[in-house]
């Protein structure tokens, strides 16, 4: 962490007595890097804190961030080229350098022996293998991982171009408008191009139209998703969390105690689109596995995407917060890398320091507003309280050990019509609980339909489809005799009981039928027996 000298700190203790005695705002100068005001944290590294002011709670008149991320297809045509060099010149790095590209990429995870890319050599450095995953810090961790890279990148591009680029910002990919792999990271497929990797699914490398198709990228569900955050299972209250909901009915995902490379509390965001288009992707190859995807280009134009979804997510309002009622949440401390004045520094950043991208961060999304951002130390939003989250009810399940590979595995629930209502209400939820799963080979991600009629051919955009089924993670070889994380996912058939229900035809019957939503590389010489095992399936009902 960058302090100040004794001199400075003195210098600025004056400025802000002169300054609130003056009632003048501004006198003191400073601020978030390449001259932003940092308005509710210090993002250039400063002690983690508060945030700082929060304003006028709900984001105030947000002026727009030095920066502008592009969708990949509308950037400045030099754009992608600009990349291309400066990530060139990052890979001619030692590993050991912060701001080479293995030491970024180590960052998110470093690949061993049972990993899709080449096993790390160099000796564990500071920061290796701290990536957020399976629990409410995951958008937090990446939003910081992202800014400081693009720090690095932008200060490689302007090396690279001997100065002519200095206000280069990281690029997104909206895959749900524009479905094959952006040609720049597949053309030229050779080793010319710093931004083609080969380890990925053929009819993404081919440019294929359907590298990530619509129901693939969808967001839908989750940009649907209001609450903040899930308590443990079983615990009545939590930390600034909500209690009696699965991980994947909230938006962030499962409270945790503390810094988790891995956990099993997924977040909707998380789960669609975020897992499944890496593993779409991927396919088996780098941006499957998490040791090795963050060698791979495109991986930061899809978290990019991610954290531009966050913003538009939080854009809607209707009780969609940050989780800065969590002390957690707000205090936990994660440690990244920039460049400031051709010295490499190590950084500490928190939660409080991120949440408005404009202000704090100095960037904004293409056509992506700031809007509803409520930062820490000021009047706090209203949320759901804990009595208002009633506990569901489990009306039938069945444990069960099924393999999902490569063709279709279908999965059945008897629910006693007994169990539930000749007429359902608005206000009522029944869920599918797909539990206790495990991921065992990477690479696969699976389209789930409810009674689908046999002989139909399975059809994201029609009835039966319920939703996607990808996990992003260690496989147990990489745990290093850990033991594997158990994961769950819910699919919401509300409206499917109760359009039954209305007609007098619900029966109870819960069919669920698993199919490969990605093809098998071309190049495989042989895929498992078994991407995820499923130990069981319930369904759940709540008033």
């Amino acid at each position: 962490m960058l302090r100040l000298p004794n001199a400075s700190r003195l210098s600025l203790l004056v400025c802000l007595f002169l300054a609130s005695v003056l009632l003048l705002t501004g006198a003191c100068g400073g601020g978030a890097p390449d001259g932003g005001d940092a308005g509710g944290g210090d993002a250039d590294g400063g002690d983690a804190g508060d945030g700082g002011d929060a304003g006028d709670g709900d984001g105030g008149d947000v002026a727009d961030g030095d920066f502008t991320r592009f969708e990949i297809h509308s950037a400045p045509a030099d754009w992608i080229d600009d990349y291309r060099a400066g990530v060139a010149l990052m890979m001619t790095r030692d590993t050991t350098d912060p701001t080479s590209w293995q030491y970024q990429a180590n960052i998110h995870g470093v690949p061993g022996d049972f990993s899709s890319c080449p096993a790390e050599t160099a000796p564990n450095q500071v920061a290796w293998s701290t990536c957020q995953h399976g629990q409410f810090f995951f958008l937090a961790w990446h939003r910081m991982y992202l800014y400081y890279f693009e720090r690095i990148v932008r200060d490689a591009v302007a090396e690279a171009t001997n100065g002519a680029r200095t206000d280069w910002s990281l690029p997104y990919w909206d895959y749900e408008q524009f479905h094959a792999l952006p040609e720049p990271f597949r053309v030229p497929a050779d080793s010319s191009n710093s931004l083609f990797v080969s380890e990925r699914a053929g009819n993404c490398n081919n440019g294929d139209n359907n590298c990530v198709s619509a129901a693939t990228g969808s967001a839908t569900d989750a940009l649907d998703t209001v609450p903040v955050c899930s308590c443990p299972s079983g615990e009545p209250s939590c930390d600034g969390c909500l209690p009696n909901l699965f991980p994947s009915q909230t938006f962030f995902g499962g409270l945790v105690p503390g810094a988790t490379h891995f956990g099993s509390a997924t977040g909707e965001l998380e789960s669609q689109p975020h897992n499944v288009v890496h593993n779409a992707i991927g396919a088996g190859g780098w941006m499957s596995d998490p040791n090795c995807a963050a060698r791979d280009p495109i991986f930061w134009l899809h978290h990019a995407n991610i954290d531009r979804l966050w913003q538009v997510w939080l854009n809607q309002g209707g009780g969609r917060v940050d989780p800065i009622q969590s002390a957690t949440w707000k205090d936990e401390v994660f440690t990244f890398f920039d460049v400031e004045n051709g010295m490499t520094v190590e950084r500490q950043m928190t939660g409080c320091e991120i949440l408005n991208m404009a202000t704090q961060l100095d960037y904004t999304y293409e056509g992506v507003p700031v809007d509803n951002v409520v930062l820490c130390g000021g009047p706090q939003p209203a949320t759901a309280s804990v009595a208002s989250v009633t506990a569901a009810r489990e009306l039938a399940s069945n444990d069960t050990d099924v393999g999902l590979g490569g063709g279709r595995s279908n999965l059945s629930v008897k629910v006693p019509v007994s169990a539930t209502a000749s007429s359902v209400g608005e206000d009522e939820e029944y869920l599918v609980v797909v539990d206790d799963l495990e991921l065992l080979a990477q690479g696969a991600f699976y389209q789930v339909y409810l009674n689908l009629p046999e002989g139909t051919e399975p059809d994201p955009e029609g009835p039966h489809f319920l939703g996607n089924l990808a996990l992003f993670g260690h496989v147990p070889e990489q745990m290093e005799g850990h033991g594997g994380v158990r994961y769950s996912r819910t699919y919401d058939i509300s409206d499917n009981v109760r359009e039954l229900s209305g007609r007098g035809e619900w029966t109870g019957d819960v069919d669920l039928t698993f199919v490969r939503g990605n093809p098998a590389p071309a190049t495989a010489s042989a895929q498992p027996d078994t991407f995820i095992r499923v130990g069981k399936v319930a369904v759940t009902h709540r008033r």
